[in-house]
Parts: C-alpha cells; sequence; structure tokens
C-alpha cells in the first residue's frame, strides 16, 4: 500500500527501549501524549506484562520509535518528537499518534516519512490504512476550506460508501468528518454517490439508533449499503436468519458479523460457518461460543483446525482445571497449558504439576508473591533456591514480610537484605 507522497520534512527516527521513560517523557514534553508521563511510558515499555523483568526480559520487544524533525536551517534534531510509533512487547506496531488535530493524528506533511518507517516496521495493513485515511481526511479539509468540490472517490470515502473509515481513533471523535459531511452532502446527493438508504444507514450509525439499525439491517444489505459501517455498530442482536442471509457476501466481514450476532444466532449456524472451510474465520468465531459447548468439543474443534491457544483463551480456568486431563491426551502441551490455569489453581496443585513434568522455574513466575511464599518447601524439593525465590518477590513484599519470612520461612538474612539493597 503506496501512498507515494513527496517529504518536505528533515529529521531522523530515534528507537527508546524499556528503561528510557525519562528520555521518552522528555521527548513528548508539551505534545499531549500520554507518554508525557513517564509511569505511562513505563506501562508502554513492559512494565504491564514483565513486571520488574521488564528491561531485561528477552521476550520483551516493547519500544517506542519517535521521529525527531531537524530544526529550521539546520541539521540539529528538536529535542522534541512530532510522531510516536508504539510496538508492543510481541513487536507489533500497536499505535502511531503525531500532532495533527485535537486527536494527536498524524500531520500530512510527515505520513511519507512515516509511511516509509511503518514499512521498514512491517507494520499491518490497517496501520497503514489508518495513515492512508488520515491523510485523505487532511486532503478533504483542505479542499473544504478552499470551497473545491471533491472527487467521486472522496465523497465515497467521506460518506464511507464502501469502506469505513479508520482513523486510528473513533471516527466520531473527529469532528472535521462532521463538518466536511455538512458541507459536502449537496454534491454527494447531487452526483448519486450518496442515496437514500446509505444516507439513513450512517444517521442510524452516528445517531446511534441501534435497534432500528438491527430491524433493517437486511433492507441496507440489499441495497448494497455499506454492511460493515453496520456491523461494527452492533454486538449480539442479530437473529439467526440475518446473519446466515449475509455470511456468504465477500463484503461482509466475517469477525464484525459474528461479534453482532446472538450467541444463539452463531451457534446454529456453526455448521455453516465451518462448510466455509476457512481456520481464520473459524478460530476467530470460537470464542463467541459457549463455553459449556466448547469443552464438550475440545477434541472436534482441534480436529477442524481451532487452535490450542483460541480454545484455551474462551476457557475459564475452572474449566481447564476440570479438563486437565483431557486436554493434554489431545496434543495441548503441558507448559501451553498451565498459564490458563490461573494463579490460584497452579498454587493449590503445584505438587502435581511438578509431578506431571513441569518446569518449576516457569512455574513459579505465574504465581503471587503469597503463593511463592507458602509453596517455598515445595520450591526447595525441586532444588530452586530461596535466592531465586526471593528475587521473584516485589520488594515492597518483602520488607513488609521480612520478620514472618526469616522467622516462619527460614529465608536467610543475607538472601532478604540484598532484595532489599
Amino acid at each position: 500500500m503506496k501512498l507515494r507522497f513527496r517529504p518536505i520534512i528533515k529529521g531522523d527516527w530515534r528507537t527508546y527501549f524499556p528503561g528510557d521513560e525519562d528520555l521518552v517523557a522528555k521527548a513528548s514534553k508539551d505534545t499531549g501524549w500520554a507518554i508525557e508521563d513517564e509511569l505511562v511510558v513505563k506501562k508502554w515499555l513492559g512494565y504491564e506484562f514483565f513486571g520488574e523483568d521488564y528491561k531485561t526480559s528477552p521476550e520483551n520487544l516493547s519500544c517506542l520509535v519517535l521521529f525527531h524533525p531537524a530544526k529550521k536551517h539546520s541539521n540539529i534534531l528538536s529535542s522534541t518528537a512530532r510522531v510516536a510509533i508504539y510496538i508492543d512487547s510481541s513487536g507489533e506496531v500497536d499505535l502511531v499518534t503525531g500532532l495533527d488535530s485535537a486527536n494527536r493524528l498524524v500531520e500530512p506533511s510527515l505520513i511519507p516519512i512515516v509511511e516509509v518507517k511503518l514499512q521498514e516496521l512491517d507494520a499491518k495493513d490497517a496501520i497503514l490504512t489508518q495513515l492512508k485515511h488520515q491523510h485523505l481526511l487532511s486532503v478533504i479539509c483542505k479542499k473544504m476550506a478552499n470551497s473545491e468540490p471533491l472527487t467521486e472517490a472522496e465523497l465515497e470515502f467521506l460518506f464511507e460508501v464502501r469502506h469505513c473509515i479508520d482513523l486510528g481513533i473513533d471516527t466520531e471523535d473527529d469532528g472535521r468528518i462532521y463538518d466536511a459531511r455538512e458541507f459536502y452532502h449537496a454534491q454527494a446527493k447531487k452526483s448519486g454517490v450518496l442515496t437514500n438508504l446509505q444516507e439513513d444507514l450512517l444517521e442510524c450509525v452516528y445517531g446511534e439508533t441501534w435497534a432500528k439499525l438491527a430491524d433493517r439491517f437486511l433492507t441496507f444489505f440489499d441495497a448494497g449499503c455499506n454492511m460493515n459501517l453496520a456491523l461494527g455498530s452492533l454486538h449480539k442482536i442479530l437473529s439467526s436468519y440475518q446473519m446466515e442471509q449475509v455470511m456468504y457476501c465477500d463484503r461482509v466481514d466475517k469477525e464484525l458479523l459474528f461479534n453482532a450476532s446472538t450467541d444463539e444466532a452463531v451457534l446454529k449456524n456453526f455448521d455453516k460457518i465451518v462448510a466455509l472451510k476457512d481456520v481464520t474465520i473459524l478460530n476467530q468465531v470460537v470464542s463467541l461460543l459457549p463455553e459449556s459447548y466448547i469443552a464438550e468439543n475440545i477434541k472436534k474443534l482441534l480436529r477442524l483446525g481451532v487452535t490450542s491457544g483460541t480454545i484455551l483463551t474462551s476457557l475459564s480456568p475452572k474449566t481447564v482445571a476440570k479438563n486437565f486431563n483431557d486436554l493434554l491426551s489431545y496434543g495441548i502441551r503441558l507448559e501451553e497449558l498451565i498459564p490458563y490455569l490461573g494463579q490460584k489453581i497452579i498454587a493449590k496443585n503445584l505438587e502435581k504439576l511438578f509431578y506431571c513434568g513441569a518446569d518449576p522455574r516457569k512455574v513459579m513466575k505465574l504465581l503471587s508473591d503469597e503463593d511463592l511464599v507458602i509453596n517455598i518447601a515445595a520450591l526447595r524439593r525441586k532444588y530452586i533456591s530461596d535466592e531465586e525465590t526471593v528475587a521473584l518477590l516485589d520488594r515492597g513484599f518483602v520488607h513488609k514480610n521480612f520478620n514472618v519470612l526469616h522467622k516462619k520461612y527460614k529465608i536467610g538474612l543475607d538472601v532478604l537484605n540484598k532484595k532489599l539493597q
């Protein structure tokens, strides 16, 4: 997806890693970005998922990539960034923010530079689409300021005739869209781009009249309206009949359709969904099925191509525990299964998990501070040193429970004091 706009601003990208919170906050000063706050930066850089290990964990690929423009008539970079690209812990581009409009979108003049960088980072098409849509909206706003007419393609974009507008934010949060629609309404009607039913659809979606939208759903579909716009506004309301009528249409986003349909509708049409022979769609829809159905059909779902991760995330820890032996017999690996048991069940069954062959050092990282201490004897029997156990404890927990840890659980003073240094 090439945007092909000519870059006009010089500058360079800088990458900030876990531990660079102060530098990110400084580079974001007065931008209005959430990452002006060091605590927010720390969260973005993996602390929320990896705790104190967020700086050193090889599994944490989080980073922030910021664009610093060069100062005017100089090659010296500004200390304040104008674009921020957020990379999540798996190494995927998650979000892009800039300084254009109140919603912190990317400035039009910077879009070509950002596009090149996103391609280097192997960003998904969805992120590049957001960038393209931000540019199209800025072009429309510029034309509106000059009272210039729009092209047919621009009108179709503005009134979401074929595709939904995706700016990376909720569309209704950008007032420029409403202003432009009002300004170009007459042109869109006269040209035939905006039909009466498409206009009704927009009024239902942005007027939040969900019941009316659901009632007229098939009318909009038969008229060729943008059904993904409708589906994105509905949640668990479409009947089995409505779902079946549109599920074979290529222009309908299946994931949106399933989310918009009732659980009963999804379950009733499940065999038809299986008949589509699309494993991606099948994995999307399984999470919408009743937990009881998933638990009773685990073997069947795995045979159909549903991933073990999809199944496990759809089950409660209690259900995973109840079906533990069956899940193992179906070929799901022990190390994949254990995290879905939840902290309390893991702690309660620690010895059994060790007997099954669980890696003590991996399992202990899933326990709370309290459960780690309570099970310290079991860990010692697996040759886990007290130093390793205490290293996982929060410093505040150790400080608060210092005497109990030493006297009741016989953890050496040298080990505890080292943690508090």
